[in-house]
């Protein structure tokens, strides 16, 4: 994808991209996404969330994706995520 290739690993606009296309989560869900949702379930990583359009009542358990876990560790290593969401909010630099 020519966005993924302008936008490298370890970077803020490649780990929104990553959120939104592999935890398939709606932009508010997205901006409340952090560490705080990473599980691991036998042996996978995963998330869980409670999605935004059910206002919290339906939770959701997701594997990651390996190419979302790669990005992950990248922007964590860049030092782009922040510590309770990982992209705006509070906690995160900007």
């Amino acid at each position: 994808m020519a966005y993924r290739d302008r936008r490298p690993l370890g970077t803020e606009a490649r780990i929104k991209l990553d959120i939104l296309t592999h935890a398939m989560l709606r932009v508010g869900g997205a901006s409340q996404f952090g560490p705080s949702h990473l599980m691991k379930i036998i042996k996978q990583m995963a998330f869980q969330i409670a999605t935004e359009k059910s206002q919290g009542r339906t939770v959701v358990s997701v594997p990651i994706h390996p190419d979302f876990a790669v990005s992950l560790r990248a922007a964590r290593a860049a030092g782009v995520i922040g510590e309770q969401v990982f992209v705006g909010g509070p906690g995160t630099e900007q």
